[in-house]
């Protein structure tokens, strides 16, 4: 039966993130905060005993990732500064710890694949303002750029022979269309290879061993779907199942096949496809969830897996059977510690809206509060897997509901897109329709709902509180948007280009869908309590958007620290994965929720 449990319990228990294999598919890399704070290590397959290879000289809460260096002698890793994700690159050698930085200057640096001859590293960046493909020859640190496009680009893979790069970008007017590209290493010949039609997403993803092959996901049948292109002809043979969002992986070391993820409602299936006849054969996985999916050898498959009470851990899939390579730790806690998320449906206008139910034991017949907890994206995907937030907000007594309202991925492309040019209307109905949902339920207290989020989730907080102010009872807004309109004119270009994709236009073409969405227009509407959480050092949501709100509610007679409460938390960016600045917006939200539970 699940008991209260303190959140350092939960808190402090170790997790790993980015597991990358090297070339030689022997080792793993991983950030993972068992020392107390997030440091890369290393760890051979062969006995699993992981390496700590840094001492502090990566991220706090790393976001950019890393990749390995030729033949596994360095780890080339991006570093930001208090959570501004403005990462420059460094490269570390795995033999004496030595740290060289490879960039400088203003912008973002993520970093991508290493060329097959080990000579040069493909990474994306905003450094001339949109976010392009650049190839940086790692013993020179001499960088050339690949594209110079107006909408962004995403670098995918090497040729076989490190003459070619394969990247996603577009060249038309119209925001949603993505077309993959070839250009050579010198920047030359840049030219369109593959474009299924105007307005769909083409995505290259990786080249086959032999590299004729090049794996891409089009969303052109209204699915995302995997495909295989024959660079040797240019033609593409489609292998997805056809009915579900569905995502091309990376081939298998022989290169006979294709790895698929398919990534439908609130769950999770592997598929390998045989290149040659596109037969398709479901992998065996442990019930519950998997994600980065990557080939250990021509038959064993290595995954992140998880379920809604069993925390996060790394494991080597056979045909039949799994291995376990980094375990889960509980500490004093154990899986029965937390509550069993169970698939829920419910109506909103004619969409039917799926989400995941999380229910506390009742005790004594008491009605429980209860929160709808709202992932971010947009076009994002709750899923069956373990999640902090949920388990820490159970804890406290709280129901919980997660809710994939229009917009999020997983449900096909017409209900991704289904929230463009309506922001805050339509997905804000689902999660209300959510909130009602609720309290129908006999167990929830109808008069303790909350609505909480972080980023989307966080402007849909503030969105619920002032438009539909009747159905809450309070609400947390993490990193969240208040005002559209001021996020475009402080956003960097590639986060510009995606509210142009959203709303159809830039606030000069379309102001009036910009002020409709953003709640600081419906401020005085408010009378729920309310709690900002916010960092000084956001890039995407930028601090400004609680700053203003906040002073739009003074202005509007409200009391700060009676109608709201309000935490700007230096020297963090959007959100946090470091465990002291975890535990530190845990207490906050901690006190603000428990004047609903006594």
């Amino acid at each position: 039966m699940p008991r209260p449990f303190d959140l350092e319990a939960l808190v402090r228990l170790p997790e790993f993130y980015s597991p990358t294999l090297d070339e030689s598919r022997s080792r793993v890399a991983f950030y993972w905060d068992k020392s107390g704070r997030i440091e890369l290590y290393t760890m051979a397959l062969d006995h699993c005993t992981p390496q700590q290879v840094s001492n502090g000289e990566v991220p706090r809460s790393p976001r950019a990732g890393f990749r390995w260096g030729k033949n596994g002698y360095t780890i080339i890793f991006a570093r930001d500064r208090d959570g501004d994700e403005q990462h420059q690159l460094f490269t570390m050698d795995l033999g004496n710890g030595e740290v060289t930085q490879l960039t400088s200057g203003p912008g973002q640096h993520y970093p991508d694949r290493v060329s097959p001859d080990g000579r040069s590293l493909l990474f994306s960046s905003n450094r001339v303002g949109q976010m392009n493909t650049y190839v940086l020859d790692l013993e020179t640190k001499d960088v050339t750029p690949l594209s110079a496009f107006s909408a962004p680009t995403e670098p995918a893979d090497w040729s076989a022979d490190s003459r070619w790069i394969f990247l996603t970008g577009s060249e038309s007017p119209d925001p949603l269309n993505r077309d993959i590209y070839r250009v050579e290493r010198d920047g030359s010949n840049l030219h369109r290879i593959f474009s299924s039609g105007e307005g769909n997403s083409d995505e290259a993803a990786r080249v086959s061993p032999s590299g004729r092959y090049l794996a891409l996901t089009s969303n052109a049948s209204g699915y995302y779907q995997p495909g295989i292109l024959d660079l040797d002809t240019m033609e593409v043979r489609w292998v997805g199942g056809g009915q579900t969002d569905e995502y091309a992986a990376s081939f298998s070391p022989d290169g006979s096949r294709l790895l698929t993820l398919e990534a439908a409602g609130t769950r999770t299936k592997l598929y390998e496809v045989n290149v040659h006849t596109g037969e398709r054969l479901l992998r065996f996985m442990p019930n519950g969830v998997v994600v980065v999916p990557s080939w250990l050898d021509n038959e064993r498959i290595m995954v992140a897996h998880s379920d809604t009470t069993h925390r996060r851990r790394l494991l080597a899939l056979g045909r039949d059977s799994f291995e376990v390579l980094l375990d889960a730790e509980y500490g004093s806690l154990s899986p029965a510690d937390f509550v069993t998320g169970r698939r829920v449906a419910f109506d909103s206008d004619s969409y039917t809206i799926h989400g995941l139910s999380f229910k506390p034991n009742n005790t004594a017949g008491q009605r429980l509060p209860a929160i709808v907890w709202v992932h971010g994206g947009p076009t994002g995907q709750d899923l069956e897997m373990f999640d902090p937030y949920v388990q820490f907000l159970c804890s406290l007594g709280f129901a919980v509901l997660q809710v994939n309202y229009r917009g999020s991925t997983g449900y096909g492309r017409p209900f991704q897109e289904a929230n463009r040019f309506d922001l805050g209307g339509g997905d804000a109905r689902d999660v209300a329709a959510g909130a009602r949902f609720l309290a129908a339920d006999p167990d929830i207290d109808p008069n303790r709902i909350v609505c909480g989020g972080a980023s989307y989730g966080g402007y849909m907080t503030y969105r619920q509180l002032t438009h539909f102010p009747e159905l809450w009872a309070g609400g947390i807004a993490w990193v969240g948007i208040t005002d559209w309109t001021l996020l475009y004119e402080e956003s960097m270009e590639h986060f510009k280009h995606y509210l142009k994709l959203l709303f159809g236009g830039t606030p000069e073409e379309v102001r009036d869908l910009y002020k409709k969405a953003s709640p600081i227009e419906e401020a005085d509407r408010l009378a729920a309590p309310l709690l900002f959480i916010h960092g000084q050092t956001d890039p995407r949501c930028p601090v400004s958007q609680a700053q203003t709100f906040r002073d739009r509610l003074l202005a509007n007679g409200k009391v700060e620290g009676r109608d709201f409460e309000y935490h700007e938390l230096s020297a963090q960016g959007h959100g946090s994965a470091d465990i002291d600045e975890k535990i530190g917006s845990f207490r906050i939200m901690e006190g603000f929720l428990s004047r609903f539970t006594t």
